[in-house]
């Protein structure tokens, strides 16, 4: 009986700062737990490179790395440390894949994949919001991580715009997972999402 294959596309996220390591190593098993580090993930994430497949996975995926940026970094962060990147596997031969039956159940979605060996740069492609496309990561010096920031208006006490210098929060507020905008594909972007792997 043949091994099972994804039918959607594969998708993995990252953080911002990450980006120009993975354009010069790929993604690598190695450092599989960076993020995981805690909690019931942490055994499970090292040595392996998770891959979302089709579009709600990703997502849903996307706004948990999203999440776990934020909670790791200190008050004096900056763009990078906080934006998350979706990236887009395409798989080629010799990249052996296995189901990731947890992650399946942690996200809604066709499925969750994981590679035990290191996928190439040659594989992967950036969500370049600049250019509003797929864009392959050894372009990703292309993109600020500004791009992934959103404009958030402040308002004082009286309900007055205010400068974010003195609003009681200088957060960086990212594009969520279902927000226009960001390092992914709108939602309903259908072309984008190019989902058929068969």
């Amino acid at each position: 009986m043949a091994s099972p294959r994804p039918k959607l596309g594969l998708f993995h996220t990252t953080g911002f700062a990450s980006l120009e390591d993975i354009a010069e190593k790929g993604l690598d098993p190695s450092a599989g737990g960076g993020l995981f580090r805690h909690g019931g993930y942490g055994h499970r994430s090292a040595g392996k490179v998770f891959l979302a497949e089709g579009r709600d996975a990703a997502l849903g995926w996307y706004g948990k790395i999203e999440d776990m940026l934020a909670d790791r970094v200190s008050d004096d962060h900056d763009a990078a440390d906080v934006v998350p990147v979706l990236l887009q596997v395409t798989p080629q031969r010799g990249l052996k894949l296995h189901v990731d039956d947890v992650g399946a159940v942690d996200v809604l979605g066709a499925g969750s994949w994981y590679a035990e060996q290191a996928i190439p740069p040659r594989m992967i492609s950036f969500w370049n919001p600049t250019i509003g496309d797929w864009n392959s990561i050894e372009n990703w010096s292309t993109a600020e991580a500004d791009d992934g920031v959103k404009e958030v208006e402040f308002f004082d006490e009286n309900g007055d715009p205010t400068d974010e210098e003195n609003a009681e929060s200088a957060a960086f507020y990212t594009f969520g997972p279902y927000d226009s905008g960001g390092f992914k594909p709108d939602m309903n972007d259908e072309d984008a999402w190019d989902e058929d792997l068969t």
